[in-house]
């Protein structure tokens, strides 16, 4: 907003004005077209706020509370700063001072090639079209190692947890069903267990545990066993025994009374994992996810299966779920998997409304702040071109989608149309054929806005974790395909429309007569 704004600045004062006199000037002319950026931006992030998840509802809040906070500090920061700067001399623009020589050059390029770029521009929207066609449930990514750090994957934590796993067969980290009285843990374990029964070899689950499943199993047998051991073996038939054979006698059958164990009779190596902050023990269930068989060459972790199988994460937490369900009883889940699970179940349900919920949002505003619905239909289809080509993009190198790069679905609506609204913007200002002048003092100013931004989510390129990585790509994507669609396609496509009615008028014009 700062950069729309200093660049209406400079031209003014490049035009000959004052300071004081271009100010309220750039900010007049200004201020119209970076508000209704502002709110279009601040609407595709609010429309995060109608998902279901916690992460992306503050994500939204944050957002669109940023986008109002920068727009206000660009209108009131900046201006006192520009006045703070021109009092002391720091600024001194030469009157007729060249334009940009880039942006310049784009508009003359624009202008001059308008018929090559509208027809490819229409061109890449056909195939965009018939990319997107292909799209399917399939784009949302299912293997979630594509999604963890690629340094862990390959060497940390990642790749040796993996190889513990594969020594002890199985995960050692337990998803957890905490009932809410210590009577009800048989009855989620039975329920699990008939849904192991039910599944056979598919199942999802490989092991269920509880605190009482560590103690010995029928007690009561083996005590009275015991205790007919010892009638066998009185004082005076041990004494008669060899000094090994007594020592064996006392460590085996202890002279006192024996009891029954109970779950705090177990090591507290075993109750550790079983014992809660308060100290009660017996609530949960640890219930444990079926570990894949080996990667064979060539064999995906997606084809495989396990926890790297997002499918297969949702399956084995809907089995938690109708197991508390069977046992009719309440109780909560913890654990990554249906944490996980839910995610995904986020993105294919909230995903697409938010999307669309972000679209019409900024439909509706476009249509308010342009009653001509020339310049509106410009805005919108310089929007639609852009993430349609970004759409047939995905298509083209299939790109998957997941639970953190599709917020910039929605995000790419309110941010690529401010773009259009700002090109457009000035094209009202300027009237009918400037559309190569409107780059010219526009342009610049529109593709820094463009940069700054891209340089933000292109940070997220170099990080570790590879689900940061596609949210980066994919925004960045956006922003590249808006820009290109909003200062180069739709301008020589409305040229050209320009062009076309010129033609017409003239050939209207034209004197008829009889032969």
């Amino acid at each position: 907003f700062g950069i729309i704004m200093l660049a209406r600045y400079l031209e003014e004062r490049r035009r000959g004005l004052d300071g004081r006199d271009a100010l309220p000037r750039s900010v007049g002319f200004t201020a119209h077209a970076t508000w209704t950026a502002a709110i279009a931006a601040g609407l595709s992030y609010v429309s995060l706020v109608l998902t279901d998840f916690r992460g992306f509802n503050q994500f939204g809040v944050i957002g669109g509370l940023g986008m109002f906070l920068c727009w206000l500090s660009s209108f009131t920061t900046l201006p006192a700063l520009l006045i703070f700067i021109e009092n002391r001399g720091w600024l001194r623009p030469r009157v007729g001072e060249a334009r940009p020589v880039l942006a310049s050059w784009l508009g003359r390029f624009v202008v001059g090639n308008y018929k090559v770029i509208a027809v490819g521009s229409a061109v890449l929207v056909f195939v965009s079209a018939g990319l997107v066609s292909r799209l399917s449930e399939n784009t949302l990514e299912s293997d979630f190692s594509k999604l963890r750090n690629k340094w862990s994957i390959e060497h940390g934590s990642g790749f040796w947890g993996s190889k513990v796993d594969a020594v002890f067969e199985r995960y050692l980290t337990p998803t957890i069903i905490l009932t809410q009285d210590v009577r009800d843990t048989p009855k989620v374990e039975e329920a699990l267990e008939q849904l192991r029964a039910r599944d056979g070899d598919s199942t999802p689950i490989s092991d269920v545990k509880r605190v009482e499943d560590f103690l010995p199993t029928d007690q009561a047998r083996k005590l009275r066993l015991i205790a007919s051991i010892k009638k066998l073996l009185p004082p005076k038939v041990v004494a008669r025994l060899s000094a090994e054979d007594r020592k064996l006698v006392d460590e085996l059958l202890p002279k006192d009374a024996l009891k029954p164990l109970v779950a705090g009779d177990l090591p507290d190596a075993i109750l550790a994992n079983f014992r809660e902050l308060d100290g009660t023990i017996g609530r949960m269930v640890h219930v444990y996810p079926k570990l894949p068989p080996p990667l064979k060459p060539g064999e995906s972790k997606e084809e495989l299966g396990g926890f790297w199988n997002g499918k297969e994460v949702i399956r084995f937490a809907e089995r938690l779920r109708e197991s508390v369900k069977m046992a009719g009883v309440p109780a909560w889940i913890a654990g990554q998997p249906p944490l996980s699970a839910d995610m995904i179940s986020a993105i294919a349900n909230d995903g697409p409304k938010a999307t669309a919920c972000a679209f019409f949002a900024v439909v509706l505003l476009v249509l308010l702040v342009f009653p001509k619905w020339e310049l509106a239909r410009s805005v919108l289809g310089a929007l639609v071109m852009g993430v349609l080509w970004m759409a047939g993009i995905i298509g083209a190198f299939d790109i998957k989608i997941n639970f953190l790069n599709f917020i910039a679905l929605p995000i790419t609506f309110g941010i690529g149309v401010d773009y259009g609204v700002n090109i457009f913007s000035r094209y009202r200002m300027d009237g009918a054929r400037s559309i190569g002048r409107v780059i010219e003092n526009t342009g610049g100013a529109v593709a820094l806005c463009s940069f700054t931004t891209s340089i933000g989510y292109g940070s997220l390129l170099i990080a570790g974790s590879q689900a940061f990585v596609s949210f980066g790509t994919l925004a960045v994507l956006g922003e590249v395909t808006c820009l290109a669609a909003a200062l180069v396609a739709f301008p020589a496509i409305w040229h050209f429309f320009e062009e076309r009615a010129s033609d017409e008028l003239q050939h209207d014009a034209l004197p008829t007569g009889k032969g």
